[in-house]
């Protein structure tokens, strides 16, 4: 072709060759311009067009709480599976667009209202962000609550150990409450 003194926009170079950065981009135009694609946000130059970014292998980075991800290519309209943390739930899936992961997300289970919560029948269970807490009622003890106390806390004259205290040498009763005559008393008290 013959050289052109001044190209149309849309067309660059000498020759002024077509640009052929499609609508999601703007050529460097003009007889002195050299074709380059400059792409919106969300879309890359693939070779010499601007398509949709691709998004990173790993998008949980973008998400809290989330274990792993089972990412069904990473293109734009490419979706992810999200795998979430012990006490949460997968809600939605993720998917690609314009190079950033949308949608899909973990949400706390409350453990507490649908049952899930080991708290014992002496206790009250409280929601916490990932799990719960049992709130123990009076006289009982233990992780979920099921373990009657010892009778005032032994004392603090010996551990409580199932339910019953045993006492340091040198106390006895069931709670630990009296001190222990060496060599029961010689047998006089």
């Amino acid at each position: 072709g013959a050289d052109c003194d001044q190209c149309v926009p849309g067309y660059f170079g000498p020759d002024c060759s077509p640009c052929t950065c499609g609508p999601f981009g703007t050529c460097d135009d003009g007889v002195g311009g050299d074709g380059q694609c400059l792409c919106d946000n969300g879309y890359n130059s693939g070779g010499s067009v601007c398509v949709p970014a691709n998004c990173t292998n790993n998008p949980s980075i973008a998400f809290m709480d989330v274990a792993a991800t089972n990412c069904e290519g990473t293109f734009s309209g490419g979706t992810c599976t999200v795998v979430c943390l012990s006490g949460f739930e997968a809600v939605g899936v993720a998917t690609c667009t314009l190079g950033e992961w949308s949608g899909g997300e973990c949400v706390d289970v409350n453990e507490c209202l649908e049952g899930l919560g080991a708290c014992d029948v002496n206790a009250g269970c409280t929601n916490t962000e990932g799990g719960y807490n049992c709130s123990c009622n009076a006289g009982y003890t233990g992780f979920d609550c099921s373990l009657e106390a010892c009778p005032q806390d032994c004392s603090g004259r010996g551990y409580c150990y199932n339910s019953t205290c045993h006492c340091y040498p040198g106390y006895k009763g069931v709670a630990c409450e009296r001190v222990a005559c060496p060599n029961d008393c010689s047998y006089h008290g």
